[in-house]
């Protein structure tokens, strides 16, 4: 599970494209990834990805995971040239289809966070990693201080997505700031610009879309109610 709180953002270092498969690698500051075991699950542009392989290099030599966790490392926060950690994911065609991380490239940007621990501060609003949709941006505003994005829904999902809900894009826990004919609309503030990927996005990239799951059972249990009461 997530909070959809962006911690990294991890740079594209190496891709193995495959039938129906993909596996890549992401380069992030080792003091992040201290503690990380294989098995464990990433959110990778919010998409839950499980972790198959961690190398960690600390000044130009590679250490266990063991060996780095005996070092004093609180000032690798960032990636340097020679410390830094490279954390592989295997991609099926499920993920490929339903996200955008097909399209990523070597170089390319990802919104990584790790799974929240019980008793953590959830900061934004709980997420499973499971992407309902990539959907596409479709408009961009940038004036007097308002950043707005505004994505096109597929009608299936309209029902789902409300003027203030939460919703998740990217990994990012945004709130929806209108509805509007072909979708919805959020607006960011400078804090996610800087921490994330969204900065990066123009009209025609898609996003990966994870809706509230308490959301769906609400609505599709009053939707299946209501039918009911039709029918008898």
């Amino acid at each position: 599970m997530f909070t959809g709180i962006v911690q990294q953002v991890g740079i594209i270092e190496a891709i193995k494209d495959s039938l129906n498969a993909r596996s890549y690698v992401v380069k992030l500051p080792l003091t992040f990834c201290l503690g990380i075991n294989i098995g464990d699950s990433v959110a990778n542009n919010g998409c839950c990805l499980t972790l198959v392989k961690a190398q960690f290099f600390y000044q130009g030599a590679e250490f266990t995971s063991e060996q780095i966790a005996q070092l004093q490392l609180e000032t690798y926060l960032e990636i340097t040239p020679d410390t830094y950690a490279l954390l592989s994911f295997d991609l099926i065609s499920t993920t490929l289809n339903l996200t955008n991380l097909g399209s990523l490239e070597i170089g390319s940007q990802v919104n990584i966070e790790r799974s929240f621990k019980i008793g953590s501060e959830v900061g934004g609003h709980i997420m499973s990693g499971h992407i309902d949709q990539k959907i596409p941006v479709i408009n961009l505003y940038q004036k007097d201080n308002i950043y707005q994005l505004e994505f096109a829904l597929p009608q299936e999902l309209k029902p789902f997505v409300f003027d203030k809900g939460f919703v998740g894009i990217d990994g990012m826990s945004l709130t929806v700031s209108s509805i509007t004919p072909q979708g919805f609309t959020v607006n960011l503030i400078p804090e996610t610009l800087a921490k994330t990927t969204i900065s990066t996005k123009n009209i025609g990239d898609f996003v990966n879309l994870e809706i509230d799951n308490n959301t769906k059972v609400i609505v599709n249990t009053v939707n299946n109610y209501l039918q009911n009461l039709k029918l008898s």
